[in-house]
């Protein structure tokens, strides 16, 4: 028996219309299990989201020791930009550094790791885990270690562009 076509309005039952609907997500399951124990007062919280300011203020001011040397491109509650002084091979000052505050965690940008590699050499790896591509850390807080470990970082790129003649 030749089977027919099907007229313009008529369309075969769906494969998925007899499929159970789908599990929530476990991201989900698992927001909406601290919220029911939240509301029982089990003394479970969601986590409350990190305001990266206090990390933004600090990076901002280990870049800011290096600013008399350095010129200052942008100074803004988000961004902190420094560029060298010396032109660089093309004729334009070179970016140098940048701290850039997002809305969950803060960037640091150091062009001389980008440049020049072996700054990374002994580098802790605590600080490698927050690396983001070649030259870019990211952090949601900022310790006194981890400062004093970026700034000791920042100022070897600082003396290497130095000798390089690029600042």
């Amino acid at each position: 028996m030749p089977s027919r076509t099907l007229g313009p309005r008529e369309r075969p039952a769906s494969p998925r219309a007899n499929r159970p609907a789908p599990a929530e997500p476990a991201r989900q399951q698992a927001t909406s299990k601290l919220r029911r124990a939240a509301a029982k007062g089990s003394g479970a919280t969601p986590a409350k989201p990190v305001e990266p300011s206090e990390a933004f203020a600090e990076l901002r001011r280990l870049l800011a020791r290096l600013a008399p040397r350095l010129a200052v491109v942008t100074d803004e509650p988000d961004l902190y930009h420094l560029n060298s002084r010396a032109a660089g091979p093309d004729g334009k000052p070179l970016f140098f550094a940048a701290v850039r505050r997002g809305k969950t965690y803060v960037s640091l940008h150091l062009m001389p790791i980008y440049t020049h590699p072996e700054l990374l050499d002994g580098l802790d790896a605590e600080l490698r885990r927050r690396m983001q591509g070649k030259s870019c850390f990211n952090f949601r807080a900022v310790d006194a270690l981890t400062s004093r470990r970026l700034a000791e970082l920042a100022e070897r790129g600082f003396d290497v562009w130095k000798r390089a003649g690029w600042v």
